[in-house]
């Protein structure tokens, strides 16, 4: 179990492993950007619960409390990355295929796969900013 501070450390050193930006982040959760950076670099205590926990589930953090005490359920970094890729990769390639099946050239179920593959490895071999903007 932890404690309140060290969850919202905790929570401000994941977005850097993410390699998440403040405004991905602060799009994920609804929560506006000066609040974030209040919230994680200050540790602000005065911070509404609902407020954590929109950041802690655009983190892929769950947790619970118990008593004063609060229990962390990360969602795995790597894990997390790969299902963000991986949405990423099928929105990108479902952007494509509405524009082709427009022009009568829309691809089949197993090359649309493979596109979405594809994409998912250029994806995870980039820039993790890139990952998380919607």
């Amino acid at each position: 179990m932890i404690q309140f501070r060290a969850l919202l450390t905790s929570l401000d050193d994941r977005r850097r492993t993410l390699g998440m930006p403040w405004d991905a982040l602060s799009a994920r959760s609804g929560v506006p950007r000066a609040t974030l950076i209040r919230l994680l670099k200050d540790r602000q205590s005065a911070a509404a619960f609902q407020t954590v926990v929109a950041v802690a589930e655009a983190l892929g953090v769950h947790f619970t409390v118990e008593g004063d005490s609060i229990r962390s359920e990360p969602v795995d970094v790597d894990d997390f990355i790969e299902l963000q890729a991986d949405r990423q990769a099928r929105k990108l390639v479902g952007i494509v295929q509405g524009t082709m099946g427009l022009e009568s050239q829309a691809l089949d179920e197993p090359a649309t796969a493979s596109l979405v593959k594809k994409t998912k490895r250029r994806l995870l071999a980039g820039s993790k900013r890139k990952l998380w903007y919607e």
